[in-house]
């Protein structure tokens, strides 16, 4: 699912197709990775979704400087509020716990 996105973001933007896909992959797996390893940090909702946005920001930060492009904020801006608004949403679907809900 999150591939897609990063597909579709790369057709409505005009950038290389499947680079923002990688970053969306990227910022999941760093979020993933930082839940398990920082419990208290990822434990809400919001604390999980502010840390895929710190990490989608990362990741664009390194894909703008491996491109050779500068760094602009404003672009990245709706895919980094995107992220963290639907993170809420889509994150139950890929919980990982052992505790039944």
């Amino acid at each position: 699912m999150l591939f897609g996105l990063g597909l579709w973001v790369d057709l409505l933007t005009g950038g290389p197709l499947g680079a923002w896909a990688v970053v969306a992959l990227i910022a999941h797996a760093l979020t993933m990775l930082t839940a398990r390893f920082s419990v208290a940090m990822a434990s809400t909702p919001r604390g999980a979704a502010a840390i895929t946005g710190l990490f989608f920001l990362v990741a664009a930060f390194i894909l703008s400087i491996s491109s050779g492009k500068g760094f602009n904020v404003l672009s990245i801006l709706v895919p980094i509020v995107s992220a963290v608004l639907t993170y809420a949403w889509v994150a139950p679907w890929f919980d990982l716990s052992e505790e039944e809900t």
